[in-house]
């Protein structure tokens, strides 16, 4: 998202789905965001889910690895992300 070929409107955080807590400086998050943007002039309008690895370095959070996966449209039903 930090390309040129990339306008961004608003990207928000909707809700953290999982918070995995690995030790005291490593955690996987899954989140899911609503962005507005465009990309190379085509407008987006997306709900998409993140899967995030982060860790503590100089005592902040820094994400190590990132997954996004394909968007979806604001009105449509979101995954469910119950796992019994």
């Amino acid at each position: 998202m930090g390309s040129d070929d990339v306008n961004q409107k608003f990207h928000n955080l909707l809700g953290i789905n999982r918070y995995i807590s690995i030790d005291d400086n490593n955690a996987v998050i899954c989140l899911t965001t609503h962005a507005q943007f465009e990309y190379k002039g085509t407008p987006n309008d997306d709900v998409s889910v993140y899967t995030l690895v982060v860790s503590k370095a100089s005592g902040s959070w820094k994400i190590t690895h990132a997954q996004r996966s394909t968007g979806r449209k604001p009105d449509e039903a979101a995954p469910n992300f119950d796992c019994e």
